[in-house]
């Protein structure tokens, strides 16, 4: 029945954001959905018109709304128009087909659902400062094998890695406070690894 809920819940929010039809634009005022001329810090990063931007509303840092790209292998940028990349929007990689994520240390937080149901994705490499992975982030990753969980880390939130079929093995920080339920349900887990 919770499973059913999910599902309809995440459908429900996707949906939403659809019908919604409004751009994103930064502080700039511009479309943040167009490519823009922004080069990543690093050559090896995914290029910044591969995603869609926003600057928070203090001005210090930017948000990774949505991932547009059509790359497999993604290396989140560690800094947008001049500002660090310190959240990742929920459901921004939502049903994408990108098999492996990197996420720069810039990045503290992401939101409910941000890579939900990217079935493709076989890895990915959490930054050190993130200290929170919300419910159903990489719900149903089904190929997803391996994931570092940061050091910092203090929650696990409700079905976080819930579907996640291929995920065999998991080494909980010693950081951790909190694992809500059903964070690991339906996967293959043969190993954890507790401090």
């Amino acid at each position: 029945m919770k499973k059913v809920f999910s599902i309809i819940l995440i459908l429900a929010i996707v949906l939403s954001l659809c019908a919604c039809g409004s751009k994103t634009t930064g502080a700039s005022g511009k479309d943040a959905s167009a490519p823009s001329d922004k080069t990543p810090s690093s050559s090896s990063e995914t290029p910044a018109e591969n995603f869609i931007f926003e600057k928070s509303s203090d001005g210090t840092y930017m948000i990774l709304k949505k991932y547009v790209g059509t790359e497999t292998d993604v290396t989140i940028p560690s800094k947008y128009d001049g500002l660090p990349i310190k959240h990742i929007e929920g459901l921004s990689f939502d049903n994408s087909k990108v098999v492996s994520v990197v996420i720069p240390d810039t990045v503290t937080s992401i939101g409910d659902g941000a890579f939900a149901h990217s079935r493709s994705m076989k890895s990915i490499k959490m930054s050190k400062n993130v200290r929170s992975i919300e419910r159903l982030t990489f719900y149903n990753c089904q190929k997803l094998e391996t994931i570092n969980l940061p050091p910092q880390l203090e929650f696990i939130g409700e079905s976080a890695f819930y579907d996640c079929k291929s995920l065999k093995a998991v080494e909980l920080p010693s950081s951790l406070k909190t694992i809500e339920e059903t964070a690991f349900r339906s996967t293959s887990i043969q190993t954890i690894t507790i401090p």
